[in-house]
């Protein structure tokens, strides 16, 4: 297997799932970008910043990055929007039978083949993959809230996680200074041990030490690839 790094960042609007690529390297990183929004941060001049407007330019944008020897990690942002804006509507409401009719139950079949795939050419890949999702509050099975990657069909309630191996969490931290004052630090969770809270949060074991980690993708991919290198 080749040595690519595949990770998945979930959270909530505004709680710095595409502020913290801001430090990785511009010359070798490209996003795949299904958000169609601007970037939070000055300095975007990635060596592709390309939009994703259907199924065909997903692919069409893997396939660019793998082959171009200049990038080494890759941004999908977001997978949420990527399903709901775009698979969505693409397949599940126009996947049709012999006899020409609406069948959305192959539909859903399809729409998760091409989730599934890409997912699946991000693993099989050669280059660092970093995806992030918008987050749902879901009920799971025995009634309990949960929190986990938004996507619809039956990849939702905590289902898209379980393809990854790191799976981080985007959250906001308050922190109150001796004089009573409060700030807020944006962090990831590296693992679903919050008080009061269930999440997909997931890492290997000994990968970091702390359950809240600053939130910088370019020092968090740095720390894993360290991790798997000294495996």
């Amino acid at each position: 297997m080749e040595d690519n790094v595949v990770i998945l960042i979930t959270g909530s609007s505004a709680t710095g799932k595409s502020t913290s690529l801001r430090n990785l390297d511009k010359a070798s990183t490209a996003i795949l970008n299904c958000e169609n929004k601007t970037l939070p941060f000055k300095d975007r001049k990635f060596i592709l910043n390309g939009r994703v407007t259907d199924i065909a330019s997903m692919y069409a944008g893997l396939a660019a990055v793998e082959d171009d020897d200049r990038i080494k990690t890759v941004v999908i942002d977001s997978i949420s929007m990527f399903a709901s804006d775009i698979v969505y509507a693409e397949i599940v409401n126009h996947t049709v039978n012999d006899k020409g009719q609406v069948d959305t139950r192959a539909g859903w079949m399809a729409y998760k083949e091409v989730l599934m795939n890409v997912i699946k050419m991000c693993k099989q890949g050669k280059k660092d993959y970093i995806i992030t999702a918008l987050e749902d509050t879901i009920v799971n099975e025995q009634f309990k809230k949960i929190s986990t990657a938004s996507v619809q069909g039956s990849l939702g309630k905590g289902n898209l996680e379980s393809h990854f191996a790191i799976a981080l969490r985007a959250m906001v931290l308050e922190e109150t200074d001796k004089e009573g004052k409060t700030s807020k630090k944006h962090v990831f969770s590296t693992q679903n041990m919050i008080p009061n809270v269930d999440c997909t949060a997931k890492t290997p074991m000994g990968m970091f030490d702390d359950l809240y980690i600053d939130n910088d993708m370019a020092e968090v991919l740095n720390t894993i690839k360290t991790y798997y290198k000294e495996d």
